[in-house]
């Protein structure tokens, strides 16, 4: 089995980001690992999640502010038992669920976390991105095979959004199932948002099946969707000569 794809994991990194406190998620990310469209997706999942944040109980507010103090100082224990307190205090939610399993999967405590992801998928099957946290926990505890399916079902869920075939194509990937991961790519090509960092995994994929020509391609794509993505310019430098 090839090494899991960096798509995968910059991918799983921004289901993560979305999550966590802004503070936190600015010190996580490097500047130039993703790209527009991708920030934007971050962007708007971020300000649905404060909107929804603002909507909770002042109690259920208060503790939530203890959290992001517990996250920012490293002091897990405290942030998983104030976690399990927001969710006795108000079971319904999904993004608490989805906290909890972050925090889980963030001390690599993967069989939790996913439990909890479902009970987040559970509440709310329209959040796209607790699919991702699910397929992340799942490729990082090596179940590529769930993570998958998990992909698979977030791709039939929202078949129009490109994030989601991306992650396919990175598991697919992951599995060597490259014809099946560039089929992958091309639906995720095919979708929204349009994005620079899609065209580039696909040209990395094509680089290593040794089509140097078509992953050419793929990174100039990329640099018409976005001419100022560093990732595509050093990937289409690195390719020899013509």
């Amino acid at each position: 089995m090839s090494r899991l794809p960096r798509a995968l994991a910059r991918l799983i990194l921004s289901a993560l980001l979305a999550c966590l406190p802004a503070s936190f998620a600015a010190r996580a990310q490097g500047a130039d690992e993703f790209d527009q469209a991708y920030q934007a997706e971050l962007r708007t999942e971020s300000d649905a999640l404060r909107a929804r944040v603002a909507r909770l109980s002042p109690a259920v507010q208060a503790q939530n502010k203890q959290v992001a103090q517990a996250i920012l100082a490293g002091d897990w224990p405290v942030a998983e038992r104030l976690g399990a307190d927001m969710a006795r205090l108000d079971p319904a939610n999904a993004d608490i669920r989805h906290f909890q399993g972050r925090l889980l999967a963030l001390q690599k405590r993967y069989a939790p976390a996913i439990e909890k992801f479902d009970e987040a998928i559970a509440l709310d099957a329209g959040n796209r991105w607790f699919l991702v946290s699910k397929a992340g926990a799942q490729a990082d505890a090596g179940d590529l095979a769930g993570a998958l399916r998990s992909a698979q079902t977030l791709c039939e869920r929202f078949p129009d959004w490109s994030i989601g075939h991306n992650l396919r194509a990175a598991l697919l990937d992951g599995l060597d199932r490259a014809p099946e991961a560039l089929a992958a790519y091309e639906r995720a090509i095919a979708a929204n948002p349009a994005s620079a960092q899609i065209r580039v995994n696909q040209g990395m994929l094509l680089r290593r099946l040794g089509r140097l020509a078509d992953a050419r391609d793929a990174f100039d794509a990329a640099l018409r969707l976005q001419p100022d993505y560093a990732r595509a310019q050093a990937e289409l430098d690195s390719l020899p000569a013509r």
